[in-house]
């Protein structure tokens, strides 16, 4: 995605890999692969969750080359844009590039 404007009560983006539900049933049930999104030149506003989620509590997928670059966050919820610092599950990931991000304070 290339210079967009984004507006969003929730997540503005979220990689799931798919979802079934929430049923621990349907959380354990693995997700396909996420990859190849590039999102820049854009700005980005949400009310009261993330900028991005990747995962969900214990739902695995792999996701591979992600980038955010010259972004503007106009405003981030609860969420904010933060990593986990809980292991996901059996989830990979790799080559994920964040750069030249605006925040509000």
């Amino acid at each position: 995605m290339h210079d967009s404007f984004f507006r969003a009560a929730d997540d503005v983006f979220a990689m799931q890999g798919n979802w079934d539900g929430y049923t621990p049933e349907a959380i354990a049930i693995p997700g396909h692969e996420v990859s190849n999104i590039t999102i820049e030149d854009s700005v980005v506003s949400t009310s009261i969750s993330n900028i991005v989620r990747a995962a969900w509590p214990d739902k695995t997928f792999d996701s591979h080359h992600f980038t955010m670059h010259n972004f503007d966050v106009l405003h981030m919820g609860v969420g904010r844009m933060r990593r986990s610092v809980r292991p996901v599950g059996d989830m990979g990931r790799s080559e994920w590039t964040w750069n030249t991000l605006r925040l509000p304070l």
